[in-house]
């Protein structure tokens, strides 16, 4: 890594590095700075990673180890973090003292600040402020991780914050451009139906409405017809009013496309009928360009040169390999799968909850845990899923805690879980929006590229986090080697370079189709404790464990689920036929439902042949009330067969 620093101090241009991810290229990169500082060579350098606010992000853990080595380091936060707001009269005492002290570089000291990538556009604009014109005095800037989703602004309904829309041009407090106003009257014409026509129709799988796009030709035609002499200062001031950030990159970048780039599809109309004028968007992707880069080195386990050229177009790029990345073993199963659906509809809570309890067994025999792997509404809400991991942590005291859990597209480059199994349940998709409009920054005229970008980020995305766990630093043979395990299995999955791929063998019992997987796992645990009671299996102790639909009268199964509880002793030899006597609600099975026909001829049936039983019927108990002539009992005698069901209701 030194000469990396070398090369891009004495060329001043940007160097992307690729090395296989936890390899250690942030450590040595620490490193080579600190040799950089002794040398005095440098003594200011800017760090920027993901995200900085937490104190388990990539910036916190960045900071701690370069104040391990001795190093002078701040990690610069935003005004929030300081209490200080837009919306206040006076911001707490010596709050933004504190805030602005962030930004200076001290004197006669090597130094290095931590900024988030979101800085960088910040930083590096063409006027920038005071704050961010300090930060820019920095000798070296060093960039972990790829820095794509700072360097995109787009508004879209995807995003946070959306700027312009028919709702945000209608306030009546802008005194609007011509452009502003052919926007704003193309967004109202939509809101009518005018334009479905000539827009594309979007499957829209999360608000299952009406989703139009119209770009490229289709909306530059519209626009012409509405707008023969455009203003385009006017319109560059009518976005800086609404909050645009990059309002004159994104007129001058419109001004382009609609003179000489019919095909463009940067900017367009974007709406879902049949819901209030705020989702009726003028939207837009433009890339905001970085000026007067200082020496400039990015880490990227996984870089792909073609974006790169897009996202740097002005900058001169070096790429430096260092070793290809060994090969992750993937196991595979669609046991473990999440459906959004599901999750968003609170159904099959039996489902989540066996896949709860089968992550906990995989915690118990995991050396230091399990990282779980999720979309980001399923990490940070997810009802169905936060109950089925609540409710299954109850049979799993002092292992729940070794369950962790994050979403895709956040926390890369940490490793604080090194050592940990990880386990992803959906793939690392964006929305689909963000191939057909975001990458539209990258390439405006080629829908080709834009999904092969798309593809390309979704796969690094998955090598990244899926190595969280570390797998690559450890040997193939070690125990304690981290597991990866997917609920997918994907194409390039199956590339024998990057991926040796695996079926993924489950601790818990999982059949494809089931409704009751649960149902499966309770007779497996309880099938041995009652044939060790009985000595066989009379389905009347199914039915009285409340496992199987039956023909029985209420009385007789009443019965029989009293002589259990009273047999079913002591718990170092019935340990679950005592947890259904006792444990109420923390019994594990609890709201597990009875099978019907089905499910007990797949299952028990199969379960009793392999001891060689007989099925046996009509056997009468002399002191129950009620005829028992119906019930069935798999033994490997009558009279073992009569003496179970003598022994269930009592002789």
């Amino acid at each position: 890594m030194i000469t990396v620093i070398q090369d891009a101090l004495a060329s001043k241009e940007l160097y992307i590095v690729r090395a296989p991810p936890g390899g250690g290229k942030s450590k040595y990169m620490r490193k080579a700075v600190q040799h950089y500082f002794q040398t005095s060579t440098i003594s200011r350098v800017l760090w920027a990673t993901q995200d900085t606010v937490e104190d388990t992000s990539l910036g916190a853990e960045c900071e701690r180890y370069l104040r391990e080595d001795g190093v002078s380091v701040v990690r610069v936060l935003g005004k929030k973090h300081f209490g200080i707001k837009s919306t206040q009269k006076r911001p707490p005492k010596n709050a933004q003292s504190r805030y602005e002290a962030q930004f200076k570089w001290p004197a006669g000291q090597p130094h290095v600040k931590i900024v988030s990538h979101a800085h960088l556009p910040l930083i590096y604009a063409a006027s920038p402020t005071q704050e961010m014109a300090c930060l820019r005095q920095a000798q070296l800037l060093i960039c972990d991780e790829d820095p794509i989703n700072a360097l995109l602004h787009v508004n879209d309904l995807w995003e946070n914050e959306v700027h312009v829309s028919l709702t945000t041009l209608k306030t009546g407090q802008l005194a609007l451009d011509n452009v502003s106003k052919a926007v704003q009257k193309l967004l109202t014409l939509a809101k009518k139906g005018g334009l479905r026509s000539l827009a594309d129709e979007l499957d829209n799988r999360i608000t299952r409405r009406s989703t139009f796009s119209l770009t490229r030709d289709a909306f530059w035609q519209a626009l012409r017809a509405e707008l023969p002499v455009p203003d385009w200062q006017g319109f560059a001031d009518t976005l800086r009013a609404l909050g645009v950030p990059d309002a004159s990159i994104l007129a001058a970048e419109m001004r382009t496309d609609f003179e000489r780039r019919p095909d463009s599809a940067r900017v367009g109309l974007y709406w879902i009928e049949g819901i209030d004028e705020s989702k009726f968007v003028f939207r837009f992707a433009v890339r905001r360009i970085l000026h007067d880069l200082p020496p400039t080195i990015i880490l990227d386990a996984y870089a792909d040169q073609n974006l790169y050229q897009a996202l740097f177009a002005e900058h001169t790029r070096h790429f430096r390999s260092y070793g290809a990345a060994p090969r992750l073993v993937i196991e595979v199963t669609r046991d473990l799968a999440f459906d959004r659906q599901d999750l968003k509809g609170d159904k099959k809570p039996q489902r989540y909850l066996h896949i709860a309890e089968e992550l906990f067994e995989l915690c118990r025999t995991s050396s230091k845990g399990v990282l779980l792997l999720t979309d980001k509404t399923t990490a940070t809400s997810g009802p169905t899923w936060r109950k089925a991991r609540e409710r299954a942590a109850l049979f799993y005291p002092g292992v729940a805690e070794r369950l962790k859990q994050t979403h895709w597209f956040g926390k890369r480059g940490l490793n604080e879980w090194d050592g940990f199994d990880v386990v992803a349940t959906t793939l690392p998709k964006r929305p689909r929006f963000f191939a057909l409009h975001a990458l539209a920054a990258l390439y405006p005229m080629d829908a080709i590229q834009r999904r092969e970008a798309a593809r390309k980020l979704e796969i690094n995305e998955a090598l990244q986090l899926l190595n969280r766990g570390r797998q690559l630093n450890y040997a193939n043979n070690a125990k304690d080697r981290p597991r990866i395990i997917v609920a997918f299995d994907e194409e390039w999955m199956h590339d024998p370079a990057i991926v040796d791929i695996r079926q993924y063998q489950p601790t818990l019992r999982f059949k494809s189709g089931v409704h009751e997987p649960r149902w499966c796992d309770a007779v497996r645990h309880l099938a041995p404790e009652l044939e060790a009671l009985l000595g066989c299996a009379p389905l009347l102790a199914w039915q009285a464990l409340g496992l199987l639909k039956g023909n029985a009268k209420p009385e007789i199964v009443q019965a029989a689920a009293r002589r259990l509880r009273f047999l079913a002793r002591p718990a170092s030899k019935y340990p679950w036929l005592v947890s259904w006597k006792n444990d109420g609600d923390a019994y594990r099975w609890r709201d597990v439902m009875p099978a019907g026909h089905h499910m007990r001829k797949v299952y028990l049936e199969s379960l009793m042949s392999k001891h060689g039983w007989e099925k046996f019927e009509n056997l009468t108990n002399v002191k129950s009330s009620v005829s028992t002539r119906r019930q069935v009992v798999y033994a490997p005698s009558r009279e073992a067969a009569q003496q179970a069901l003598d022994a269930l209701l009592g002789k």
